[in-house]
């Protein structure tokens, strides 16, 4: 029909567009939901995941159970072992030697000769002293029988024969000294002679051994090889091993503490196993999950390191974690404490002597060892770690678990070991003290621990493994 469109023109299609036009409204409408959805169990998923960490957190009570224990106080240094008995020997006069008989290491018997030295010159020495002495005495029997003799020739005479009298006991001396003899039986620990040369002539000493005393490897140093100050001029060392001493140091601060009598243990195979720090020696520490408070292992002992060569320098000795040490323990008292001071590297350090109790093996001349004096003592004692104890109204409280509750109960403090306190009154074997609380999650790794005392450093941090650190 005239006027009509034709059925394919583009007016045809368009009540088709409008259809095709509303499909991307719908996709984008349904990303949109899925969107939300997701966001929303993203965080649904964590909600979720943080109410149950939360409910998860546990608050632990940290207790401690008082028990009767004793409490020490010790004072620990180095040490360094020596023969009780040293003889160090020497020709007592000049000449050329012989012989030398012994070498270091042998064992020698009482009187047995060690080396000799050529008498020539030390047999006319004696002759001739001999014939001096013969001439003073005449001349003083001359004196005496004369009437005529004054005071002064008489007093001259008889000086000049207790002069020459003397010089002959001297020569006589040398001559027998020309054969040097052990006075002791035990083993030569050192030999500074070579036959053929010529010596000058020395003082023989006998006593302890100081530390040092033999260079060299082994237990015995070699010729001519000697650091110790008492023997470095001998000529030959005799020591006897049977009997063993121990030279230390300790600092002014500690000398006062110190006595004879006073009990020792050495331990040969920790030297140098303490670390400077202050407190109690072992502290047990928190630990994570599984392993709650750790305990408090070795409470009660306290330590004050002098050290050697700087005495004095480190107190408070904390014994340090890792593996232990096989302990080869040796036991001794307190035989002589100086009061003059050696001065090592500008630090004054006072000489300690400890008698070695017994023959322990494995010791040899120059071994050093931890040494730890035991210098206070209470047995039987009731104590409570130090930060346990707070203040309330002026006195001094712990707090107490009894019938279910928790209570603060007054107690009466006696005295300090490092991080332990005595308790003298108030508290009984078995009371179960409040030491502090501990906030951890299953996870493992406690947020921290917070302990009962108040004041300052009443917050201790958590460790990271159970037992004691």
């Amino acid at each position: 029909m005239f006027g009509q469109p034709p059925e394919d023109s583009p007016a045809t299609a368009d009540p088709v567009t409008p259809g095709r036009r509303r499909r991307p409204r719908r996709r984008a409408l349904l990303i949109t939901g899925v969107t939300v959805l997701v966001v929303a169990l993203a965080v649904g998923g964590w909600w979720w995941s943080r109410s149950r960490t939360a409910s998860a957190a546990t608050v632990t009570t940290i207790t401690y159970t008082v028990q009767p224990t004793t409490l020490q106080q010790s004072v620990t240094t180095t040490g360094t072992f020596a023969p009780a008995v040293q003889d160090n020997l020497s020709f007592p006069a000049s000449g050329e030697v012989t012989s030398v008989r012994v070498a270091v290491g042998q064992k020698v018997g009482k009187g047995q000769v060690l080396a000799t030295q050529d008498t020539t010159a030390l047999s006319a020495a004696v002759t001739s002293a001999q014939a001096t002495l013969d001439a003073a005495q005449t001349e003083l029997s001359s004196l005496q029988s004369s009437s005529s003799t004054t005071a002064t020739q008489l007093s001259a005479a008889q000086a000049a024969v207790a002069s020459d009298q003397a010089k002959l006991s001297q020569a006589q001396q040398n001559l027998a000294g020309a054969t040097m003899t052990s006075p002791i039986s035990g083993t030569v620990a050192q030999v500074n002679l070579t036959a053929g040369t010529t010596v000058s002539g020395g003082t023989s000493t006998t006593g302890s051994g100081g530390s040092g005393n033999a260079g060299g490897s082994g237990q015995f140093g070699g010729s001519s090889s000697g650091s110790g100050s008492s023997s470095s001029s001998a000529e030959v060392v005799v020591v006897d091993t049977s009997s063993w001493i121990v030279n230390a140091t300790v600092g002014a601060a500690d000398l006062p503490s110190l006595k004879a009598g006073l009990q020792s243990t050495m331990n040969l195979s920790a030297a140098t196993t303490t670390t400077s720090g202050s407190g109690v020696s072992r502290f047990g520490g928190f630990g994570g999950f599984g392993g709650g408070f750790g305990g408090l292992g070795g409470l009660g002992t306290t330590t004050r390191s002098s050290g050697s060569g700087s005495a004095g320098t480190s107190r408070g000795t904390t014994t340090s974690g890792g593996a232990a040490q096989a302990a080869q323990l040796v036991f001794g008292t307190v035989q002589s404490v100086s009061q003059i001071a050696s001065s090592s590297s500008g630090t004054a350090a006072f000489p300690v002597t400890i008698k070695v109790t017994g023959k322990p093996s494995g010791v040899y001349i120059g071994s050093t060892a931890s040494v730890s004096i035991l210098v206070r003592q209470v047995t039987n004692a009731i104590a409570v770690p130090t930060l346990a104890i707070t203040d309330v109204s002026g006195q001094p409280t712990v707090r107490v678990q009894a019938n279910g509750t928790t209570v603060d109960r007054q107690v009466t403090l006696g005295e300090v070991f490092g991080q332990q306190t005595q308790i003298t009154k108030g508290l009984s074997a078995g009371d179960v003290v409040v030491f502090g609380t501990r906030t951890g999650t299953f996870g493992g790794a406690g947020f921290g621990a917070r302990a009962a005392g108040g004041g300052a450093g009443t917050r201790a941090s958590a460790g990271s493994s159970a037992g004691g650190r």
